[in-house]
């Protein structure tokens, strides 16, 4: 009899035992969720910090006879840290970054010196194969961002406008023209002191996960005031965004 009672009493102790180490693994379940919803309501699976633009570059004009390529294109990449606004939803952001753009802008006109009036964009009435007008910037960008979704890695609908100042880095024209013997020629040009050194403008984007539409509208001339015609760039592509 002493060793059924024995028996009973290891048996009830294991019991609680048991129990006591199945509510203590609950309460750490518990614990470890709400530990992950913090950190998924504080860091939304994904803030779009890497931003990457396939642009097509254009420019609005008073130029006669220029006449810009459909194919004139561009690429920026940028780092953005976004910063959440609000207590719960936190649906809205505020993004500023910094990064690189190039713009490519293909066309049947080149600078040329004009003694009378300095440097200006006219049309080059020689035959060329290829002319074109490169330019690089670097960018501070900043966005006020809506995510549908915040916590939703790549599943949130994206909206977001801004504003985006560059200083001018580099510039250089690279035409491409056969001789009078016929033989092809590649003349490259660079540092037009002539074009504004600085830019800035209005953007916007739009779309579903990492895949988004954007555009740019230069507030800012392409050229020095009486240095060049009146010429606004502007840029339309698609948006690659993540992390």
């Amino acid at each position: 009899m002493r060793k059924f009672f024995l028996a009973v009493a290891v048996l009830f102790v294991s019991i609680l035992v048991k129990a006591q180490e199945t509510e203590e693994s609950k309460t750490a379940t518990g614990i470890a969720q709400e530990t992950v919803a913090n950190v998924k309501a504080k860091y939304p699976g994904s803030r779009d910090r890497i931003v990457v633009d396939l642009c097509f570059d254009q420019w609005i004009h008073n130029a006669n006879g220029v006449k810009v390529k459909w194919h004139s294109r561009g690429f920026n990449a940028y780092f953005m840290y976004d910063v959440l606004l609000g207590k719960k939803k936190k649906l809205f952001s505020v993004a500023p970054g910094v990064g690189i753009s190039t713009s490519n802008i293909f066309n049947n006109a080149q600078l040329v010196e004009d003694t009378a009036a300095g440097t200006d964009l006219v049309v080059r009435t020689d035959d060329y194969k290829r002319n074109k007008l490169g330019l690089t910037y670097v960018d501070i960008p900043v966005e006020l961002r809506f995510r549908s979704t915040p916590n939703a890695k790549n599943k949130s609908w994206k909206f977001a406008l801004g504003f985006k100042a560059g200083v001018l880095i580099d510039s250089k024209t690279k035409v491409k023209q056969e001789d009078a013997n016929g033989n092809m020629k590649t003349f490259k040009e660079k540092r037009y002191v002539d074009l504004n050194r600085f830019r800035y403008g209005a953007t916007v984007r739009f779309g579903y996960g990492p895949f988004n539409v954007f555009g740019f509208y230069s507030l800012a001339k392409l050229f020095d005031k009486g240095r060049g015609p009146d010429v606004t760039p502007f840029s339309v592509g698609i948006s690659i965004n993540g992390l």
